[in-house]
């Protein structure tokens, strides 16, 4: 259930002879079998089927059976039956891509109620400021200005892994500087949390480990018996 594996398979193998209802096998008391070496053919005498011999073979099964698989225990993810590991890696670097994507996008709507807020925070301020019209008409094209700077910079953010867009400085921030620092400070908060999600996501893609799935009782059916000799 957890690793949502499914898989149907075929086992063949040949496990030595009890008498006793109480007695299970070994691991080295169970040899595989391939198909193409057995010949079926009548019997040399009459033999009788035990009662118990289908107990020890899913005693067997569940207790030493285990289809080996692939798993990425931080990304939560098991590989498919006769999926390789290389198979499996790559699904597992695609499932960082689209979770790189999601946490970009979740950023870009965080921060642009955060833009909003600043810009209305940020003309507040400026129109209750105690100067000359002309001199506080000057800063509010400031801050105009700059949010439509920050209105391109945003557009150029990388929802997928493409090279971060850098952006230059500038040395025009005059008697604004102050507006100018608030809003390269939120710039430079939000590139930083973009630069985060690569960093803290990428290392998770490559965690994988082997899993042996786990057979219960009610997954294992007896579709042939047979007795062995030779």
């Amino acid at each position: 259930m957890r690793s949502g594996f499914r898989s149907s398979r075929t086992e063949f193998f040949r496990g030595e002879w009890l008498d006793t209802a109480g007695l299970n096998w070994t691991p080295d008391m169970v040899v595989p079998v391939k198909p193409d070496e057995i010949e079926e053919f009548d019997p040399p005498r009459e033999m009788n089927w035990p009662d118990f011999a289908d107990s020890m073979i899913i005693h067997h099964s569940v207790h030493h059976y285990r289809p080996r698989i692939w798993k990425n225990i931080r990304l939560a993810l098991y590989s498919k039956p006769n999926e390789s590991r290389e198979e499996f890696l790559e699904r597992c670097h695609e499932r960082e891509v689209w979770e790189r994507v999601l946490q970009r996008e979740e950023l870009r709507d965080v921060f642009l109620r955060r833009v909003i807020e600043l810009k209305a925070a940020m003309m507040k301020m400026v129109s209750e400021e105690k100067s000359v019209d002309t001199h506080r008409d000057r800063r509010l094209a400031t801050v105009r200005r700059l949010f439509s700077d920050l209105a391109q910079e945003w557009d150029r953010l990388p929802l997928q892994d493409d090279e971060p867009m850098v952006r230059e400085s500038t040395d025009d921030a005059g008697t604004d500087r102050d507006l100018h620092e608030m809003v390269e400070s939120f710039c430079a908060d939000l590139r930083y949390r973009f630069g985060r999600i690569q960093v803290e996501v990428r290392p998770r893609g490559e965690d994988l480990e082997p899993y042996d799935v786990p057979v219960n009782h009610s997954q294992v059916e007896i579709i042939s018996r047979g007795f062995l000799w030779s």
